[in-house]
């Protein structure tokens, strides 16, 4: 099977509507402040505030909160479900850097929710940082889950084609260089996006 790059972006179902209000109730009681991107201040590494490049507001999910845990365990389960497509595309992918990947073990940064009004975008980006001595330039896989869909624009944009997944479905592809995204400007309404990155450790079993 020829296998390209479309292939590895995929649309998967993470939570069910009941789900999706336990995850929505917590996050209306947070409080947002302006995104950061990395890479762009002055020394070229750490993060800042650039309004040019990213308009959002985000907030950090506390790692003890039970939507927290149960947003960990649904879209742990839905990295498995990427993992056997993948590999359905062929059998070489077991070995891919994501989770579930023959000898891997895998982490994950904290879950941050972006909230995007209108005229607020994330222009064209990768998820790797360009500094190797940062964490982020070590992402391997980038999860985006759509928390609402009342809203207008706020596609995420690729170079050959743009999605909407439903609300309770996420976005998963590779963070590498080869995966430019946009968050193209809402027109209308509040977007609401929970979003965070894999890390892959190759683990080589001892035989003797």
């Amino acid at each position: 099977m020829n296998v390209v790059m479309n292939d590895l972006i995929q649309v998967i179902r993470v939570l069910n509507e009941s789900e999706l209000e336990i995850v929505n109730n917590h996050i209306d009681t947070l409080e947002f402040s302006k995104s950061s991107v990395f890479n762009y201040n002055d020394n070229k590494t750490g993060s800042d505030i650039r309004e040019d490049v990213r308009t959002s507001t985000g907030t950090t999910l506390n790692e003890n909160q039970k939507a927290t845990e149960l947003l960990h365990s649904k879209i742990n389960s839905s990295l498995e479900e990427y993992s056997r497509r993948i590999i359905n595309y062929h059998k070489n992918f077991s070995y891919y850097p994501a989770p579930c990947g023959i000898d891997t073990t895998c982490w994950r940064e904290g879950i941050q929710v972006l909230e995007y009004r209108d005229g607020q975008e994330y222009v064209f980006h990768h998820d790797c940082a360009t500094d190797p001595t940062i964490r982020e330039y070590e992402r391997k896989v980038s999860v985006i889950l759509y928390l609402n869909t009342d809203f207008a624009g706020g596609n995420t944009a690729f170079a050959h084609k743009e999605y909407k997944p439903s609300a309770g479905e996420a976005l998963i592809f590779p963070s590498n260089w080869c995966y430019p995204h946009a968050g193209t400007p809402v027109t209308n309404g509040t977007k609401r996006v929970a979003v965070t990155w894999y890390y892959v450790d190759h683990v080589l079993h001892n035989n003797s």
